[in-house]
């Protein structure tokens, strides 16, 4: 199964993703063990703080709704984005 936070770690270099894995705050190992979301089945369900936080850290690449059900859910969320 793939998301697109797995999606985005399979383009980046190891030290990338050491320096990913910084700017969203946790370790490589934390990074792997997010992006495969083994607790979930392969499906992503991040806190909306930690979806925020890989938001910022991929530059847009990954967006919070696609991490969380909660920011998918949020009007918010689609009205900054423009929908």
């Amino acid at each position: 199964m793939t998301n697109p936070l797995l999606d985005h770690t399979y383009t980046l270099t190891a030290d990338q993703r050491k320096a990913l894995a910084s700017r969203i705050g946790t370790s490589p190992a934390g990074l792997h063990q997010l992006s495969r979301a083994y607790r979930t089945s392969g499906k992503l369900s991040l806190t909306p703080d930690l979806a925020r936080r890989v938001e910022e850290a991929t530059d847009g690449a990954v967006l919070r709704e696609q991490c969380c059900v909660a920011c998918g859910k949020c009007d918010l969320a689609a009205k900054a984005r423009g929908a």
